[in-house]
């Protein structure tokens, strides 16, 4: 006996990931979820500064006061950090 498959949209697959990463990143805001490894701390703390400063400020992220290292943070691109400080401008 065959099996009949059900004719699919194209984007069905797209905004089902699209929805489910949205349901997961709702629900460890709303759990106040934090992370516990150093490094991941640093780039939320670095994402939060930069949200709090000007936009002009957002090209070249620094390091905050009182970490191992100090300056210009130099070891991943700053776009990493553009998307949660925008999110973090707007609130979220």
């Amino acid at each position: 006996m065959r099996s009949r498959s059900l004719p699919r949209h194209p984007w069905v697959g797209t905004i089902s990931w699209l929805l489910a990463l949205a349901i997961a990143a709702a629900s460890l805001a709303a759990l106040g979820y934090q992370a516990r490894d150093p490094d991941s701390r640093l780039y939320a703390e670095m994402a939060a500064r930069m949200a709090q400063g000007p936009l002009s400020g957002w090209i070249a992220p620094s390091v905050p006061p009182g970490r191992y290292i100090s300056g210009l943070f130099r070891e991943h691109p700053v776009g990493i950090y553009l998307l949660p400080a925008l999110l973090a401008r707007l609130g979220f």
